[in-house]
């Protein structure tokens, strides 16, 4: 159903097609989805929404979703994002988010979340521990592009997971001993050697696998 222009999706919009798996409705102008929009949809696996002009998060309450595709619109997350629903693998890129907080909903079911290319440069270190803390069965983290400075440490949550990846390439780094830890980890960082640092000056533009560890940390070893 992609390509169709609808701006809206009424109550219970699917509700004859009671065994529909996979509905993809990307690449159209739905602004605003109704409450009940998805009612009935027991079995559905996938729902793609990319690429629309969507505000905040489609109610989902009591589905148990394997994928919900929600890249390249204008989302921004609230609390009442992500209630009573169970979701496998979530993907927000591209989108107005500057808080992931509420997808720590997800704890009981999360393994992937894509949210690469939001502005998420006010996020602290603690922010992103306090996430990755909160969704203990995810073993895939975009971050892509976010804007942000800094990742923490967050090596005694996810080294017991034998394939945990992280990306987080084309991000202002603040090249210090924070980020020390990526040199020294078993977590698969997919785009490791494609990090490159914004600041401090003398390392401006360099890539962060380049830098002598005494040069990150000094005065610490």
């Amino acid at each position: 159903l992609s390509y169709n222009n609808f701006t809206h999706i009424g109550p219970r919009a699917f509700s004859y097609l009671p065994k529909l798996r996979d509905l993809t409705l990307t690449l159209n102008k739905i602004r605003t989805i109704h409450d009940d929009a998805f009612g009935g949809l027991n079995k559905l696996n996938r729902l793609s929404l990319n690429h629309n002009e969507l505000t905040t998060v489609p109610n989902l309450k009591g589905l148990d979703v394997g994928t919900l595709s929600l890249a390249a619109n204008r989302i921004q997350l609230n609390r009442h994002s992500f209630e009573n629903v169970s979701i496998l693998s979530l993907q927000v890129d591209g989108n107005k988010i500057t808080d992931l907080s509420p997808v720590t909903r997800l704890s009981d079911s999360l393994l992937t979340l894509l949210a690469g290319s939001n502005p998420l440069g006010n996020s602290s270190a603690a922010d992103l521990y306090h996430l990755i803390e909160s969704l203990p069965t995810l073993r895939d983290l975009y971050l892509v592009s976010s804007g942000l400075s800094t990742i923490p440490d967050f090596r005694i949550l996810k080294e017991n997971f034998d394939n945990f990846n992280l990306r987080v390439k084309d991000n202002p780094f603040e090249c210090d001993a924070r980020l020390a830890w990526l040199r020294n980890t078993s977590l698969a960082i997919t785009d490791y050697e494609s990090i490159v640092c914004a600041s401090p000056p003398e390392h401006k533009g360099r890539l962060l696998h380049t830098i002598p560890l005494q040069d990150l940390c000094p005065g610490e070893l």
